[in-house]
Order: structure tokens, then sequence, then C-alpha cells
């Protein structure tokens, strides 16, 4: 993964890296082996038994501190604040990214990292539009507006029919309302919204085509992506947003195979995202805060809005018309679970881990069952390897039986018998040409040609796999020399 410096602090999506194993591992001289599917599920176990709840009894604080762990603003590596809670989890988590990060999702398992190292995190939602991003806009604006303060200058920006542009917008807190477009992939408004000050909450609002969103799962909810179009100046490019929260939203029922993510998630990620259809001229309706997709009526919730705003005097309209618009439900699942508590995770952060260790064991297993279909799809039956040993028992006996026979025939031959010991100063110089033609002619000469045979037999059945001959490379140079021809690129004038 490469960083990409951007509001978002997300990551470039490449093609992943290898798994690197540990440098401990390699250079251990007497630990036993384990195979890697084995390694991934202890990595995995590790991090799921770290999770778990802990015990929330007060630590002490009698111990001496012999130096301070306050790091200053200009230190490079700053030490990390993890919470006392959350302190095994966060190793936990750090060797899980080590031992099987192939398997997991690195970008989700930094959200979760970070979640970690701080008390209240912010909360990361995403806004998606099957239909584009005038409807989900909307939607975002209803949900953050204050009713009893005036329409803001960021209420009539977000919704403003800017139908050329297509860029996601991003949606932070802060003080005073405030534009910046600069970025090639979304534009950010930072807005004075009460929900996303007291819930430290950022909103991603953003738009998937049709075709997309027909093929998409639970983990790409979580994990948008947003993409630069190729053009004379850049290159296409796709950033990778991990979120703890997503929100389908759909402009009628024309889109209903986006929904089914969302009907089909189970466990932590059932609470995680949610979805909206915006039925027009529908009646008033109350839904369940637990139904997974909510029926909501925008145009209702406008109506509410700008009669708080016309008027205080006309709150009771105003509550049966947002009441029945169906965004309260929406409302209490966007803030449910971003209250932070000094002797606990964070909700959000708690969930967020769950279904990433969910989604990583997922992945193990299926490797693990992947590898064992390899396994038997290159094991040999048992009458095969049966057959190999016999005829390997076979090739021995007739080895030791024609060594020890051509051994006996070799010492009386007449050639070996002129190297006896007292004519050896006259036969000096034809020892070693002697020695050489009885060991050519007569040691095992049968015993190779069959020795042959039976590794063709053992590389036919599969247990041998012989190996790929390397290229020899002339060397110019004696070791530790450099060409002149290299020399001469080295020397600066």
């Amino acid at each position: 993964m490469i960083r990409l410096s951007n509001p978002l602090g997300t990551m470039i999506q490449m093609p992943l890296r290898a798994l690197r194993l540990s440098a401990a591992h390699s250079n251990a001289v007497a630990e036993p082996f384990i195979c890697l599917p084995c390694r991934y599920r202890r990595a995995l176990s590790i991090a799921a038994q770290a999770a778990k709840p802990q015990s929330t009894a007060p630590l002490r604080t009698s111990r001496l501190r012999k130096a301070s762990t306050l790091s200053s603003v200009t230190t490079v590596n700053a030490s990390k604040q993890i919470l006392p809670a959350a302190r095994d989890l966060y190793e936990a988590l750090g060797v899980l990214k080590e031992e099987a990060g192939v398997y997991t999702s690195l970008i989700q398992l930094q959200l979760a990292l970070k979640g970690l190292e701080s008390q209240n995190a912010v909360t990361k939602v995403a806004l998606i539009g099957a239909n584009g991003l005038d409807g989900v806009k909307r939607l975002a604006r209803v949900l953050l507006a204050d009713p009893l303060a005036p329409e803001s200058e960021w209420e009539k920006r977000l919704v403003a029919a800017e139908h050329a542009d297509e860029r996601a917008v991003l949606l932070r807190y802060e003080d005073n309302d405030s534009y910046d477009g600069r970025h090639p992939l979304l534009r950010q408004l930072g807005i004075p919204a009460p929900v996303l000050r007291r819930n430290n909450l950022e909103i991603l609002v953003q738009a998937i085509s049709p075709t997309t969103s027909t093929n998409t799962d639970v983990h790409a909810l979580l994990t948008p992506n947003l993409e630069l179009a190729p053009s004379p100046t850049a290159r296409y490019a796709v950033v990778t947003n991990a979120m703890h929260k997503a929100l389908v939203y759909s402009e009628g029922l024309q889109n209903l195979p986006v929904y089914t993510p969302v009907i089909e998630a189970e466990g932590a990620e059932k609470e995680m995202v949610k979805g909206a259809i915006n039925i027009r001229d529908s009646g008033p309706h109350v839904p369940e805060e637990a139904s997974p997709i909510v029926q909501i009526n925008i145009e209702r919730a406008e109506a509410a809005l700008q009669t708080i705003r016309n008027s205080l005097d006309n709150s009771i309209d105003y509550e049966q018309l947002w009441f029945s618009s169906g965004l309260p439900a929406l409302s209490s699942w966007l803030q449910e679970g971003t209250a932070s508590d000094q002797s606990a995770i964070k909700p959000t952060v708690q969930r967020l881990i769950e279904s990433l260790l969910s989604i990583t064991d997922a992945r193990i297993r299926t490797a693990e069952t992947e590898h064992l279909q390899r396994l038997a799809s290159t094991a040999i039956t048992p009458t095969t390897r049966s057959n190999l040993s016999a005829l390997l028992a076979q090739w021995s006996e007739n080895a030791h039986t024609e060594l020890r026979d051509q051994l006996d025939v070799t010492f009386d031959s007449p050639s070996w018998r002129k190297l006896a010991w007292w004519k050896l100063p006259w036969r000096v110089d034809d020892v070693a040409m002697i020695a050489a033609d009885v060991l050519q002619r007569s040691f095992l000469t049968r015993a190779e040609k069959e020795l042959a045979w039976l590794v063709g037999r053992i590389e036919q059945a599969g247990l041998y796999v012989p190996p790929v001959p390397k290229p020899t490379v002339e060397k110019d140079t004696t070791e530790g020399e450099i060409p002149p021809t290299r020399q001469s690129a080295l020397i600066t004038p």
C-alpha cells in the first residue's frame, strides 16, 4: 500500500504485496515448523482473544515513574497513547498485520488501530447514493441541519445543482463554513453542524454506478472507492476509504439489488450498514429502527425543517412531519455507538474490529480449503505408493547383490592382479588408470541404469519435481574488482 496525502488520510489501492514473514521466525534456530495456515489461524486467534471485552477495574497509579513518557510536539517518533483497556488488542492486531496481512483488509486494520490510539476517535460514515449525488446530498442536509438555526451557507452549497461535478463530498465539523474543491477526488465542506461536533463524525457523500451497485457486498460498502478518471495530466487511480458505517440510499424501487448486502449482513456488520428508500407521495410512516431498510420521505423532512425555521410556533407541525418522514430512525442509527468511554473501546471501533476478524477468518478458511484441495489433487494413491516402495526395496536388494558379486569378479580379474604389491614399483603410473577402469566397468553399472528408470517412475507419480537449472554467468573480473568500463562511469570530473 502507498499512502496518498488527501483529506481522508486513505491509501491508494495497489496489488497486495506478498506476505512478509517475520525476521525472527526466519532466523530462529530451534523453532518447530508450523505450516502457513496454522500460523495465520494462530495470529487470528490471538487477535480474537484480545478483542473480547476485558475487565474495567481501575489501574493502580501508585507506581513510581522513573522517567516521563510524554512527547513534545516536535518529537519525530512520538509514543502512541493507546487506551489502557485496548493495549493487548492493539498488539494482537499488530501481530495479525504482520503474520496474515495478505488475508485481511489493511485499510480497515489501519482505521481500527487509529481508533484504539484515541479516546474519542473520529467515526467515519459513508452515505452512498445509487441514483447519483442529488438525492443523497439532500438526505445529508436534512440529517445534519440544525432546525433551530436559519439556513446556512453550507446547506445551499451542498444541494447546489452542480450536475457536472460528480466528485464525492466530505463533510467535517468546523466552527465556520468552509469549502475546499482543490482535491481531484472530492470536495471538502467544513460545516458547524452540532451533530458532527457532538458525535465526532465525518460524513462521506458519494454515488455509485448501477453496474457497481449490483455487484457489491458488505465489505465493499464499508470500503468505498473514489475513482480518478484518466486525463492528459493524471493517470487512472483508485482511492479506498475505510468506514465505520455505510448507508445506501435509492430513489424509488428501481435499484433493489443494491440492498442485498444490507439484508444479508450478519453479526457486527448488521449494525454497520443500513438502507434507505425514498418513496415520494407516500403516506405517514414510522419505520422500526431495527429494520435493515428504512422507508423515508425526504420531501416531508424538508417541509418539516422549513416549517420550524419559519416560526417556533409550528413545533407541533414540525414534530408530525419529521416523525412521519422516517428520518428519526436514520438519525438514531447515525449517532448510535459514537459515545466515548475511558474504560471501554468505542462501540463503532469494536464492531469494525469484529467485522475485520470475521472477514479475515473467512479468507483464511477459504485459503486453507484450497490448499488442502491442491494437496489432495497432487497426492498419490496408496496403490501407487506401495508399488513404488516395492520397486525401491527390490532395487536396493539387487544393488547389494550386484555389488557383492561384481567385487568378487573384479578382484579376480587380470587387470586388478597387475596391481600386486610387489609389482607396484613398475606399475605406479598405471594405478589411477586401472582403478578408474575397474570402477567404470564393474561398480554398480546395472544398478545405476535401474535407478534412472526408478526415478522416472517417482517423477511420473508426482513425488519429485526436477530443479530448473540456473543460467551461468561468466565473470569478466575477479571478485572485489570493478571492470574498467564501470570504473570510468564511477569517476566524476
